[in-house]
This record gives structure tokens, C-alpha cells and sequence, in this order.
């Protein structure tokens, strides 16, 4: 058994390293620690396994070494007096050491007593002196075999706090001679010491010199587990990015059943929640166009797009030459009830909004849905004419009051039309210090602009003006534009 002082300082100094502390007690339903209470050995083992496991040795060697900042020094602080005395004196300092040693053993050795309890186990701490200025450390807890290191740092933590200023050492653990059971470990140590030729430094100043050294140490561990850590997600990352490219439709497939055709995909964070969808139905020679922008962006935002994807080939396949207004409805119920956020419970409340264009290729008319992604239509006369999208999103908890009916027309000859996601005009920039969005008059101005031009230039050069208004700044959204001509 483990007293709940111990337990504690455990994972305070654990703390620093992150919730593994915490996340060990909360696993054995341990949520607040009486500090004059018992507790199994076992989670102080599982905290120090946690940490070694991550981090190595030097976890266990802060964990022990920082124990002092816990634990009260009355019986060593008692005994320095004397300490102090016989070192001023050349022909005292090696009793003045063999006094200090006997002194740091006696209060290790109280505390191991104190908080650690087993009826057939005698914990405890011991010392004895082999030759001049060597000693043997010997340790008796309830520690596994390989969290030694968690004992070094305690005994460091005893020599470099009181007397490193005015002695070196060498400690040295004795791994061969560790014996453990399921009670305990018993570890040894042998320990020379070498007085220092002057003192050029307190025991103060060596204490915060030691650990900043762990620190050091701990830090190296952590940057090299995140840089690790951080390749393999980017490595997943970018071959999300290759599965997330292959559903989207191929752009070429698109180009050779229109005059013209071009698209620019641009996920804030490699892959992202926008996407567009296509389907091509040839007894009506009728295509679909759809651009759909998911809530989020980056990791979350592409798997609730795969989710939509998945439901929209469902809504089409079914019924290929189904009215826009019913697809619409049928997309928001299936998302709604993919993410079971029609259960009053659920946490969940995600989305998305999207423009929805049928195609007649043999008569030129054109049908459309918007949910807050507008169509804008640039005329063979150089006007830009937008069609505005309703202000509903699809597949969030609330149920829309009522679902946006198609709109069709006649596409005149010459006319080209412009989706864009919110990526455009949500995206901050400008030359004032207060950064402002893209917006819509910008967004319009950039079209106008450009009404002559083809679909490849209306869309990379819209995306141009985006990009300069952005500057420096960081992109704030994924960003899709989609350009077509009949």
C-alpha cells in the first residue's frame, strides 16, 4: 500500500508531462486523493510505467528528484548545523560527510516507512560506508525493477540540494544485484564523493542547474515524441488527402460534356469539408453539378464530407432524375440521421450548406438549389447576375421550416456560372491592421472583371484576388470554386 501523500506529489510533479497521472487514477475510478489515506502501490506503479513508457528514465529521475518540493527536509535541515561545523575544518570534512549521509539516510528512510506499508515487507532506505569517501545505497520499496531511476532522483535530490556545493559525486546504480518480487524491489547503489577544490557555486545554484538538466533532458523526450508523433499524422494526413482527391469527380469527364469547365479545390489544412459531386444521366442527358461545404475544416471537417458524399450518391442512384428541392430534403434527413442528431441527447449538431445545378445538355435549361452557397451567372453582355441561395443548411438539429424550391431557366448563350464556397468571402485580409473578409462586392468586382474570359481564368483568377487580399495572413477556411459554361 502507497499513502496518499505520496500518491499525490506523484501526480502533481506528474502534471508537467500532461493528464497520464490523472488519466491512471481516473481508469481506477480514483478521483481525489486523501492524502493520510492508503491506496494500491499499483497506481503509483501504473503513473511511473505511463511515464517511462513516453518519456524513458528521466521522467522517473525528475519525478524522484522533485519529491523535495514536497516533502519536508526537517530532519536533514536539523542536522546541517552540524554538518556545516565539521566542514570548515580540512581535518572534520570527511566526517562531516560520513555525518550528512548518515543524516539524509535516517530521513529517506523515515518517509520510505511512512508511505509504504506491507505486513511481510520491511521498506526502508540504508547506507553503510566501504571505504574512504565510497558508500552503498541500498533501497527496499514498492517500486517495479526497472523505475530505479524514480530512487536515483530522490537520493540526487537529497546530495544536490544539500551538499553539492561542496562536494562532486558519482553515483553508480548496481543493476545486477536488483531483486524484485510482487511486493517489492530492492535496489543498490554505490556512491564516491570528491571534495571540491573551491566553491565557485551554492547548493542552491547547483540545484537549479540539476534541474534545468532534467528539464533539458524531458524536453529533447517530448520534441522528439511530438515530432514523431506529428510525421506519422502528417503522413496520414496526406493520404487522406490522395482517398479524399479519388472521390471527387475527375474534372475531365466534366470538360467533355460542356463547352467548358474548370475548378479550383483548396482545403485549408491539406484535406478539409468542402467538396463537389457529379453525376452524369445519360437516357436524359442531364448532369449534376453540386459543390458542398461541410462544417469544419481539416481532419473533421473531410470525414463528415465523406459521410455527405456517401448520401448523396444514395439520394441520386435511387432516382437519378429526382426534382432538386426533393434531393435537398432527402440529403438533410439522411445527414441528420447518419449523425443521429435526431436524438435529444446527442452532442452533435453538424452540417453543411451546398448549390445544386442540373444541366440539360440537349435544350441548354438549367436547374438550381442553393442553401447558402449562391450562383452567379456572368452574361454574354458582361453583367453579373446572382441567384441567390436560401438561408438554410442541411443535416444540422434543427429541421428546416421549409426546403428551397428549383428554380429553372433558359442558360443563354455565351453565359458562364460561378459557385464559390464561403472559403471566398470569409476569407480575412486587406492593408488595414484590423483585417476585413474578402466579402461579396470584392467577390463580384473580381467577376466582373473577367466575364470574357474562360472558365480556367474566371476561376484562378478569383482565387488570385482571394490569395492577394489574404497577404501574410493565415487561410481561414477551405476554399472551392467551381466555373462552368454550357
Amino acid at each position: 500500500m502507497l499513502v496518499g501523500r505520496a500518491l499525490k506529489s506523484t501526480v502533481l510533479i506528474m502534471g508537467e508531462l500532461g493528464s497520464m497521472g490523472t488519466d491512471v487514477l481516473k481508469a481506477h475510478d480514483v478521483h481525489d486523493i486523501d492524502i493520510d489515506g492508503w491506496y494500491p502501490a499499483k497506481l503509483r506503479q501504473e503513473i511511473h510505467e505511463a511515464a517511462y513508457k513516453r518519456f524513458g528514465p528521466a521522467a522517473l529521475l525528475n519525478f524522484g528528484f522533485s519529491m523535495g518540493d514536497h516533502y519536508s527536509q526537517a530532519l536533514i535541515t536539523a542536522s546541517l548545523e552540524k554538518y556545516q561545523s565539521l566542514m570548515e575544518s580540512v581535518e572534520t570534512k570527511i566526517q562531516g560527510l560520513d555525518w550528512f549521509v548518515k543524516n539524509f539516510t535516517h530521513a529517506y528512510h523515515e518517509a520510505t516507512k511512512a508511505s509504504q506499508y506491507c505486513d511481510s515487507i520491511d521498506y526502508g532506505f540504508y547506507s553503510k560506508q566501504l571505504g574512504p569517501l565510497l558508500y552503498e545505497f541500498n533501497a527496499v520499496s514498492t517500486l517495479l525493477p526497472h523505475h530505479q531511476s524514480f530512487s536515483e532522483g530522490i537520493i540526487r535530490g537529497y546530495l544536490v540540494r544539500f551538499i553539492s556545493h561542496h562536494w562532486d559525486f558519482e553515483l553508480s546504480f548496481q543493476s545486477e544485484r536488483t531483486h524484485h518480487d510482487k511486493f517489492h524491489s530492492t535496489f543498490y547503489w554505490t556512491c564516491e564523493f570528491r571534495p571540491k577544490s573551491e566553491l565557485t557555486i551554492s547548493a542552491e545554484e547547483s540545484t537549479a542547474t540539476y534541474r534545468l538538466h532534467i528539464k533539458e533532458i524531458l524536453f529533447k523526450k517530448v520534441l522528439d515524441e511530438s515530432n514523431s508523433a506529428l510525421a506519422t499524422l502528417m503522413s496520414s494526413v496526406r493520404y487522406a488527402r490522395l482517398i479524399q482527391e479519388a472521390q471527387l469527380p475527375h474534372p475531365t469527364n466534366i470538360q467533355t460534356k460542356l463547352k467548358d469547365f474548370a475548378v479550383e479545390w483548396h482545403p485549408r489544412d491539406t484535406i478539409g469539408g468542402d467538396f463537389w459531386w457529379s453525376q452524369y444521366h445519360q437516357p436524359s442527358n442531364s448532369l449534376v453539378i453540386a459543390l458542398i461545404d461541410c462544417t469544419g475544416h481539416g481532419v473533421p471537417g473531410a470525414m463528415l464530407s465523406v459521410l455527405v458524399n456517401s448520401q448523396l450518391d444514395k439520394v441520386f442512384s435511387s432516382d437519378p432524375c429526382i426534382d432538386l428541392s426533393e434531393a435537398v430534403r432527402q440529403l438533410d434527413q439522411l445527414i441528420r440521421k447518419s449523425l443521429r442528431q435526431e436524438l435529444t441527447h446527442t452532442e452533435s449538431d453538424d452540417g453543411c450548406d451546398g448549390a445544386f445545378i442540373r444541366i440539360h445538355l440537349s435544350t441548354r435549361q438549367l436547374e438550381y438549389v442553393g442553401v447558402k452557397i449562391n450562383l452567379y451567372e456572368l452574361t454574354s453582355t458582361n453583367e453579373v447576375v446572382q441567384h441567390k441561395a436560401d438561408r438554410i443548411s442541411l443535416g444540422y438539429r434543427d429541421v428546416p421550416a421549409s426546403y428551397p424550391l428549383t428554380r429553372t431557366w433558359q442558360a443563354a448563350p455565351g453565359s458562364r456560372f460561378i459557385v464559390t464556397t464561403d472559403g471566398v468571402t470569409d476569407q480575412l485580409g486587406g492593408h488595414e491592421k484590423t483585417p476585413v473578409a474578402f466579402g461579396y462586392r470584392r467577390l463580384l468586382d473580381a467577376l466582373r472583371s473577367n466575364t470574357n474570359a474562360s472558365t480556367a481564368v474566371i476561376a484562378s483568377q478569383l482565387l488570385q484576388a482571394v490569395t492577394d487580399w489574404q497577404g501574410e495572413r493565415a487561410r481561414r477556411d477551405d476554399l472551392t470554386i467551381i466555373a462552368i459554361e454550357i
